[in-house]
């Protein structure tokens, strides 16, 4: 298997997440609540809103089990990050369009039992506030039948500020109780107009694990929709 094959080079992704999880103790103020929450076998999708470069790499240096993330491709150019990104194994996904190639790899990663990380948003928030979501990881989740596992993530956009201060920077991730996707329908199909209203509730529940400040356009919680979602057993 070669190096964009996020299934192989198991001994440089030993090394690697070893390395970081070492550093993050040294480097972060880190906090993880509702470990609890991921699954000890299984597929999942694991989804974050997204306020720096950091944030996968805090989720899958602070979550136990691997976890695939899908990336954009062009960080694959960068000369350090994108060997990095290639060693460890994630998935590059093209922007601006419906990289199918993606899709399957991610897909191939859940049915192999892998948790496979997506940031709904596609990109940073430059304000730290969340973004209208595409509906990636609702699709993945339908075509695969994997559970929903949220994370908000706090305090990665201000890493920089702490250490030129010489200090530990306070990162958390609360991570929410994990929940499948149920087409009220009785043939368990979901109609096109409806692919967004699941995402609206998708990302409300991520932005529920979040501070109001961190919540944008998911702020008013209150009308969320409540029909698609049900809890997933742990």
């Amino acid at each position: 298997m070669g190096l964009n094959d996020p299934a192989g080079n198991a001994p440089g992704r030993w090394l690697q997440l070893t390395t970081w999880r070492v550093l993050m103790k040294l480097i972060l103020h880190f906090e993880i609540s509702g470990v609890e929450y991921i699954p000890a076998a299984g597929p999942a999708v694991i989804i974050i809103n997204h306020i720096a470069f950091l944030d996968p790499i805090v989720v899958f240096g602070g979550v136990s089990r691997r976890v695939v993330p899908m990336a954009k491709a062009e960080a694959y150019d960068f000369p350090i990050w994108g060997l990095f990104m290639k060693v460890y194994g994630t998935i590059p996904v093209h922007r601006g369009e419906a990289d199918m190639n993606a899709i399957k790899q991610a897909l191939r990663m859940l049915k192999a039992g892998h948790i496979v990380l997506v940031a709904p948003e596609g990109t940073r928030s430059l304000t730290y506030q969340m973004q209208p979501a595409k509906d990636g990881a609702t699709l993945l989740a339908l075509k695969s039948g994997a559970p929903i596992i949220p994370i908000g993530v706090t305090g990665t956009h201000q890493v920089k500020r702490h250490w030129q201060k010489f200090k530990r920077a306070p990162v958390h991730l609360a991570v929410g109780e994990p929940f499948y996707i149920q087409p009220p329908a009785a043939n368990g199909r979901l109609a096109r107009q409806e692919i967004s209203a699941v995402t609206q509730e998708i990302m409300c529940r991520l932005a529920a694990l979040l501070p109001p400040e961190y919540r944008g356009v998911y702020s008013n919680l209150e009308k969320a929709p409540k029909r698609y979602l049900i809890p997933a057993m742990v």
